[in-house]
């Protein structure tokens, strides 16, 4: 059984990561719904019931619980919910992490990336310190059976944050396409690899892909394995128009600082300044 701890908000900004997580289908799904409502000096004493403020609070907890009365009828199933005064983000990863949960869920609006990058927005604090594997929605999908592109890059750790995937196993993928690419330039001296040396890293790269596609078998209906030159955010850019796709699968940085920095760099662009729905697998044993 998987547990997803979905972020419910009144806005609706969460309405399209539920409908992707519908169509993932994910097997024995149980949803665990939170929400967050700011604190609007609720808590200041000697406010009664009919000061303006309070019912201004009471207004928001009434839309807060038709939001979630909404999502649960869709999504059926075991489905518990959270209300609670305070910061979305506090909330959201407490509840992963007390519950030790295998995906959180969020909405995003298309925000410009100076935005993106200098709100407090709840994708930006997971890309920085998820608990465990989210799910980033941010439009409905449009193919009938989802279209998904991986990016790999080749890396043990990419490797093992991509084969959770297995462990989550959705039934609602129509079409993989892996996808990986590689530099031709020496980032020490500034100068191409040599034409042999950049076409045995490709050759390399595409073996790595199609060893990843063969465990992947069976999650989706067709597999493919593309490897291309150029950086990681112009090959994945790229693959998601070539393919139409519907949601973009990759893996989380690592824990440090530096590794959050360079590793993590590709999935805060993705979350952040792309259009794309984005799907971030970290091992669930970390």
């Amino acid at each position: 059984m998987s547990l997803a701890v979905i972020g419910v908000d009144v806005t609706e900004t969460h309405q399209s990561a539920v409908e992707l997580l519908q169509r993932l289908a994910l097997q024995d799904l149980k949803a665990e719904l939170v929400t967050a409502i700011e604190p609007i000096l609720a808590d200041v004493h000697g406010l009664g019931p009919t000061h303006p403020v309070m019912e201004l609070h009471q207004m928001q907890e009434q839309a807060a619980r038709r939001r979630q009365d909404e999502v649960a009828a869709g999504l059926g199933g075991q489905v518990t919910r959270h209300l609670e005064t305070g910061d979305a983000l506090h909330l959201l990863r407490r509840r992963c992490e007390e519950s030790s949960a295998d995906l959180a869920v969020v909405g995003a609006s298309r925000k410009g990336w100076l935005a993106g990058l200098f709100l407090g927005s709840v994708p930006k604090g997971l890309c920085e310190n998820a608990p465990c594997s989210f799910l980033v929605g941010k439009h409905p999908p449009a193919n009938p059976k989802l279209s998904a592109v991986i990016a790999f890059d080749g890396s043990g750790r990419s490797r093992d944050c991509l084969l959770e995937l297995k462990r989550l196993r959705p039934q609602g993928i129509g079409t993989l396409h892996i996808v990986a690419g590689y530099g031709v330039w020496n980032l020490e001296n500034g100068e191409r690899h040599p034409p042999e040396a950049a076409q045995e890293q490709a050759r390399g790269l595409e073996r790595q892909c199609e060893s990843l596609a063969a465990e992947l078998q069976g999650l989706a209906e067709t597999i493919t394995v593309e490897v291309f030159e150029g950086d990681p955010n112009s090959v994945i850019h790229a693959a998601m128009a070539e393919h139409d796709a519907d949601l973009l699968v990759m893996g989380a940085g690592g824990h440090g600082w530096l590794e959050r920095l360079i590793l993590g760099s590709t999935t805060m662009h993705q979350v952040l300044r792309e259009e794309h729905n984005v799907l971030v697998l970290k091992p669930k044993s970390e």
